[in-house]
């Protein structure tokens, strides 16, 4: 254990990956969009429409 410790400490510490969603998963923005959308009374037409997909 104290030379993973070591390791990782001589190393840098582990190296975080940025994650990136799939192109086809809803941002946090468009899902707020579909919130605000829903509320006014759109239908999931209009809303596909107005956010592109």
């Amino acid at each position: 254990m104290q030379n993973a410790r070591r390791f990782l400490h001589q190393s840098g510490g582990v190296r975080l990956v940025l994650q990136q969603r799939a192109e086809r998963h809803l941002s946090g923005s468009e899902r707020e969009e579909i919130s605000r959308g829903i509320a006014a009374g759109e239908s999931a037409r209009q809303l596909a429409r107005r956010l592109g997909r």
